[in-house]
């Protein structure tokens, strides 16, 4: 599996809009930057 091998994947012509990718992004950025409990 090239996710083993290489540590990544990238996935094409998957119909996801820009703005939905962008969105996702922000979510998990905003999450990540949550202080630990």
């Amino acid at each position: 599996m090239r996710c083993q091998e290489f540590g990544f994947f990238y996935i094409v012509e998957h119909g996801t809009t820009k703005e939905r990718i962008a969105l996702a992004i922000q979510a998990s950025r905003r999450f990540f930057m949550l202080p630990s409990k």
